[in-house]
């Protein structure tokens, strides 16, 4: 099954950390410093399933590396957002010692509201699906970090899943 980027934005149940890391001493995080334009400098995402099939134990691995990004993301004073542009998605899935690799341009033209909750070091994207919710991991004057950690068990069906972006300020 591949995880990309427009699936990923849409996955919930997000636990929080936050890291202020200081380009400029005079910075203050703030909703304010929050509004801008940024490009997407770095995209992974990485996880693991593990399940019984006909008796038999298996898992599978994934991961996904963004690369070429042409990604602007902004974000407006009125709680806004756009995600327009594409970049290459190198998909990589492993099951029971099998290697897969798919390499496509994904394009993604994606707009909603979003809800800024810096006490939390919180984001939530709220677009016509499910809103998603990430981890702030850095803020900065000129940077944006932020993604998740999952994972679960239905049955014989567990699953870890970990997904990160960086954004720098055009």
């Amino acid at each position: 099954m591949k995880l990309n980027f427009l699936a990923l934005l849409f996955v919930t149940t997000i636990f929080m950390s936050c890291d202020s890391d200081d380009d400029n001493t005079n910075f203050t995080a703030s909703a304010e410093s929050f509004v801008g334009v940024y490009n997407t400098t770095s995209l992974t995402s990485e996880g693991e399933d593990s399940f019984t099939s006909n008796g038999e134990p298996m898992t599978a691995s994934f991961s996904e590396v963004g690369s070429d990004f042409d990604l602007v993301w902004t974000f407006t004073a009125n709680n806004t957002y756009s995600i327009i542009g594409s970049y290459t998605s190198t998909y990589t899935e492993t099951e029971n010692g099998v290697t897969e690799t798919d390499v496509d341009v994904e394009s993604v033209n994606q707009t909603g509201n979003y809800v800024l909750d810096l006490a939390n070091d919180e984001l939530i994207i709220i677009s016509e699906e499910e809103p998603a919710s990430f981890d702030i991991i850095s803020f900065t004057e000129n940077n944006l970090e932020f993604g998740f950690t999952e994972s679960g068990t239905e049955g014989n069906f567990s699953f870890t899943s970990n997904f990160n972006i960086r954004l720098e300020r055009q």
